[in-house]
């Protein structure tokens, strides 16, 4: 029986600040992905693709690649890539833009084919702080990013200093910023404290059927 192999896309965006634009004027770009439909077999080529829409951004594009190889389109916003033999595991593509702004973080999104193997989470972003307003701001385009993925749960993760007095009211805030200032109802979302030596947080996308990220 010939070996397949499922098919994932991770897209990472880098944050470098755009220079003279203030972060008012920093309008984050909506991704779109596309990848192989169905299954790969093995040696085969395949396609993935990335897209920014919205900006007129002309970023840095790098590409790497697990599971197979890339044959051509470095540096572009397609690439072919040859699927590895049997038992070099699922194909896996991430791409990283340089040149968005800053308040647009880390975005991520993903395409798979039907598979046996169960959906995971995607981590899209990590920031440090939880409720300043930079971290508003990563979250705001997380959230803007989240429309392309209607089904999906958004989990965060808030790391606090061990005996952090500050936490339930952190926690409270932002699940109010997330309600109120973003339009997130209660039943899209979940929070969850964990303990580190600082503030940051991690961000998400939790398709149906995957198990919630651990701290």
């Amino acid at each position: 029986m010939r070996d397949l192999f499922c098919i994932g896309i991770v897209i990472l965006f880098a944050s470098i600040a755009v220079f003279g634009q203030s972060e008012s004027k920093q309008v984050c770009p909506i991704l779109t992905v596309n990848g192989p439909a169905g299954l790969s077999e093995p040696d085969g080529i395949i396609t993935f693709t990335a897209s920014l829409e919205g900006q007129n951004y002309k970023p840095k594009i790098s590409w790497t690649v697990s599971g197979g190889e890339i044959v051509s389109g470095h540096g572009t916003m397609s690439i072919n890539v040859k699927v590895g033999p049997t038992g070099s595991g699922n194909v896996k593509a991430t791409v990283s833009f340089e040149g968005l702004p800053e308040n647009c973080g880390i975005v991520a999104g993903s395409a798979s084919g039907p598979s046996d193997d169960p959906p995971f989470p995607t981590q899209v972003d990590e920031y440090p702080g939880i409720t300043t307003m930079k971290s508003y701001a990563r979250l705001r385009a997380a959230v803007e990013n989240l429309k392309g993925r209607p089904n999906d749960l958004l989990v965060l993760i808030a790391y606090f200093p061990p005996g952090n007095r500050t936490t339930k009211s952190k926690i409270a805030k932002l699940e109010n910023y997330l309600i109120q200032s973003l339009g997130k109802p209660k039943d899209e979302f979940k929070i969850v404290a964990a303990t580190s030596n600082r503030e940051f947080t991690k961000v998400f996308f939790v398709p149906p059927g995957a198990k919630d990220p651990q701290p």
